[in-house]
């Protein structure tokens, strides 16, 4: 019927909408782990399932969801084994050996299988808040991978495919402050979409999104 009235479609494809990962503000594993292989099998076969239908028609993007993020009620996730190994092999790329990272979080780790980062409250406790930082980067990059490859699992199926998320509010709900526990860093996630939808009241958004955007980016505001 959209077609028939000569308008284009924008799909939501899927929902990775911050609200569906529980509502523990103390959890450290998230009911919906976003790198558990399960629900990345089901993400994609979703997605494949969609743009094979909707390539036919007249899609301007594909929405990941509406309020996205790894949590809604500042959760510090996640513990589980498929981030634990995510952030491991991220920490690898960033320190190269574990001697480095020892130094840096005043450890004395012997196996990278002994290194998990902190919780905020922890590192607080600590006092030193680089476990805690390295972690959090980690989930970001582990955010910002998952976009691209959605990407490219909808543009195998629909070459010209748009995606990105609606609803953008970077944490700290519904001020829209940022933080980093909703996993957005906006120069890693931007680039690798193409369709974002910040709200308009929170303006340092708008213009995180403006600078990062790649070219034919779709830009509105709620």
């Amino acid at each position: 019927n959209t077609v028939r009235s000569n308008l284009n479609l924008g799909l939501f494809a899927f929902s990775l909408a911050c609200w569906d990962a529980g509502s523990d503000p103390t959890a450290t594993v998230s009911p919906r782990c976003l790198t558990a292989k399960p629900f990345r099998e089901n993400m994609f076969r979703v997605l494949r399932q969609h743009a094979s239908v909707a390539r036919d028609y007249p899609v301007y993007a594909y929405s990941l969801g509406d309020e996205t993020g790894l949590c809604g009620h500042g959760q510090d996730f996640c513990f589980s084994p498929t981030c634990l190994e995510f952030i491991r092999n991220h920490l690898k790329n960033v320190y190269g050996d574990l001697a480095k990272l020892n130094q840096e979080w005043d450890t004395n780790f012997t196996a990278w299988d002994q290194v998990k980062g902190l919780t905020l409250a922890e590192a607080q406790k600590n006092g030193n808040f680089a476990p805690w930082v390295d972690r959090r980067m980690a989930m970001e990059e582990m955010y910002a991978g998952l976009l691209k490859e959605s990407g490219d699992v909808l543009r195998k199926e629909d070459p010209d495919a748009r995606v990105g998320h609606e609803g953008i509010h970077g944490g700290k709900m519904p001020s829209c402050g940022e933080d980093s526990f909703v996993g957005y860093d906006f120069g890693k996630i931007v680039p690798r979409g193409n369709f974002w939808g910040p709200y308009f009241h929170y303006y340092p958004h708008i213009e995180f999104i403006r600078s990062f955007a790649a070219p034919n980016t779709i830009l509105l505001t709620f």
